[in-house]
């Protein structure tokens, strides 16, 4: 039988793992740290695979959302 009793840090994961996706494409030192912080919070509630997924996510992208945002920046300046 499956367990069908919600975690309570689920909904901060999701929120997380969604933060951490728009890291990638908007403002990346913003909402990275803050899938970040709310990763570990769905974390520490119990939401564990979930929460390490959101904190993956985040790293992920504000490393690569600087990048790119550095990258971008230089080809706007190369014209």
């Amino acid at each position: 039988m499956e367990n069908t009793a919600p975690q309570p840090g689920r909904n901060w994961a999701i929120a997380g793992i969604i933060s951490g996706a728009l890291a990638l494409i908007l403002i990346p030192i913003l909402f990275g740290p803050l899938g970040m912080v709310l990763g570990a919070v769905g974390l520490t509630r119990g939401a564990r695979r979930l929460g390490a997924i959101a904190i993956g996510v985040s790293v992920a992208s504000l490393v690569l959302g600087l990048i790119l945002n550095a990258v971008l920046l230089y080809m706007m300046e190369a014209r």
